[in-house]
């Protein structure tokens, strides 16, 4: 399986990038683990050298940025009818990317099968 389609080690995005679980400003031979490329660039130089931690602290982060398309409001069949087609659109793109982070979310917050 080549890096490109293997999932990120953290939410499980397509990891297609590289992320060293100790920062390479650190250690040089760091272990590598695949990662999307939020996560590894939001993980930077974080000092968190175990994947649970590097998970747990992203989990956080996340939650925080996406405070307010997690916290948009579900919508009725109903109610998407009394809107215009575009406003429907957005509300629906937006429902779906709060699916996605969601799913982000909870994969940061399970724990890993492998522990370095």
């Amino acid at each position: 399986m080549s890096n490109a389609t293997k999932p990120c080690t953290y939410c499980g995005e397509l990891g297609n990038h590289r992320d060293h679980v100790v920062p390479k400003s650190i250690h040089q031979n760091s272990v590598t683990v695949p990662a999307c490329a939020e996560c590894n660039i939001l993980l930077s130089n974080q000092l968190y050298v175990t994947i649970p931690d590097r998970k747990a602290y992203l989990k956080e982060v996340y939650k925080k940025r996406y405070k307010d398309l997690i916290n948009m409001p579900n919508w009725t069949e109903k109610e998407l009818e009394d809107v215009g087609d575009r406003m429907r659109q957005e509300i629906l793109s937006a429902l779906h990317r709060k699916t996605l982070i969601l799913a982000r979310i909870k994969t940061c917050g399970e724990r890993s099968k492998t522990f370095l």
